[in-house]
């Protein structure tokens, strides 16, 4: 079963390759850490605090909620940086030189933008068949729930096809979409099961 080798060969590069994973990953989360304390300790600024919508005592002044805004887009950077290692790793052989994983702001930027054209292609796919779904599920909830499984089954299909762009960016070798379409022509059935798979990982895990 071409799903299960996939899974068990990506668990497999991980904890095959835990001294590396240690030195992409444990500087950048660090880093990420010490910005989000440091962020909400200069503005004096409780964790329950972010999540106040209303205005109120208890809200955020909006310098600080610009700073939030600020903060996440540090915070997305730092994330995507032993991202982009990651794949540079696996796919190249680029191994990490000490503890700090190559900062390449580049392929971070090129990785961030790829993943936003995909987020909003989902999001184009999703929003008017909401918009369907709005009406069945009132009219009929059992369809409606049915659609709405197959729906973000397919939405998901879809993205694992197209997510090919994303380690291309990292590596400095862009694909656009219909490449990524055209080179996982075929294998919607592979990424179902994957989909599934994945899912009932996750399930455990939450439940373990």
């Amino acid at each position: 079963m071409k799903a299960w080798t996939i899974f068990t060969h990506s668990l497999k590069m991980i904890f095959g390759n835990l001294p590396q994973v240690m030195k992409i990953t444990l500087v950048p989360a660090l880093i990420g850490f010490a910005f989000l304390i440091g962020f909400m300790a200069i503005l004096g600024i409780s964790a329950n605090q972010f999540t106040v919508l209303e205005s109120g005592p208890g809200a955020i002044s909006t310098g600080a909620f610009l700073g939030a805004i600020l903060l996440l887009l540090i915070l997305l950077m730092v994330g995507l940086w032993p991202i982009v290692a990651w794949h540079r790793f696996i796919l190249l052989a680029e191994y990490p030189k000490g503890w700090i994983p190559t900062l390449r702001f580049d392929r971070i930027l090129s990785y961030a933008g790829h993943a936003i054209l995909l987020g909003l292609v989902a999001f184009a796919l999703v929003l008017p068949i909401g918009m369907i779904m709005g009406v069945t599920a009132s009219a009929a909830p059992v369809a409606g729930t049915v659609f709405v499984l197959l729906v973000v089954l397919a939405v998901n299909v879809i993205v694992f096809r197209l997510s090919p762009i994303l380690p291309a960016a990292a590596i400095g070798r862009p694909l656009r979409m219909k490449e990524a379409w055209e080179a996982t022509k075929g294998a919607d059935g592979t990424l179902l099961l994957l989909l599934i798979i994945l899912s009932v990982f996750q399930f455990i895990l939450q439940f373990a």
